[in-house]
């Protein structure tokens, strides 16, 4: 098991939520390239590998698998034009369905960063709000 993807202490999981194993990063790799997400130029590759490598082998929650999510697009995406990364993020619930070989813990990923993105964009509309 690698540092990566190694549990931790600060990656406590509640009692009672839903874990999976997640494939290796050659099979994840290989359904990826099935429905196109891979082979479309090396930028995105290069963060889907990090991605893979995060979460390959490992037992993973939902809200783990959006954690690898933000740190591969951090560190790999970082010196990449936005568009890029606006990309994967459209991306993101495909990707997810594609890899994930459990449709509840899928799901449930899915639900979460919706639910971030959605407070996140109340809260943007309330401080232009308070600013004007």
């Amino acid at each position: 098991m690698t540092q990566e993807n190694s549990p931790s202490r600060s990656q406590a999981v509640p009692a009672g939520e839903k874990r999976v194993m997640m494939p290796s990063a050659e099979e994840m790799t290989a359904k990826l390239a099935e429905v196109g997400l891979i082979g479309k130029d090396p930028q995105t590759d290069k963060f889907y590998a990090d991605f893979l490598k995060r979460v390959s082998g490992s037992e993973k929650v939902a809200a783990g698998l959006n954690l690898a999510w933000e740190v591969s697009l951090s560190l790999v995406m970082k010196d990449y034009p936005s568009i890029f990364t606006a990309e994967l993020n459209l991306a993101y619930d495909q990707a997810i369905d594609t890899v994930t070989p459990d449709e509840e813990v899928a799901q449930e990923a899915k639900n979460i960063r919706m639910k971030v993105f959605e407070e996140m964009r109340r809260r943007m509309k309330k401080n232009r709000l308070k600013n004007n």
